[in-house]
């Protein structure tokens, strides 16, 4: 995968993210947060210079 691929995948976390806060829903953050961890692992196994730190900042995920 590229960067750009990265970026769109962290951006649509995000903004699926932003949905559960509007609503309140600490289920939908919590599954969310599992799922961009899930990928930030496979996106390090793809890709040894993937900074995991930098895409959880940009899921909007970045505190957890």
């Amino acid at each position: 995968m590229s960067r750009k691929d990265y970026v769109e995948v962290a951006r649509i976390i995000r903004d699926r993210v932003e949905d559960a806060q509007a609503v309140g829903s600490l289920i939908t953050q919590h599954a969310l947060a599992n799922l961009a961890e899930s990928l930030a692992d496979m996106f390090k196994s793809d890709n040894s210079n993937f900074d995991r730190s930098r895409f959880m900042d940009a899921c909007g995920l970045g505190d957890n």
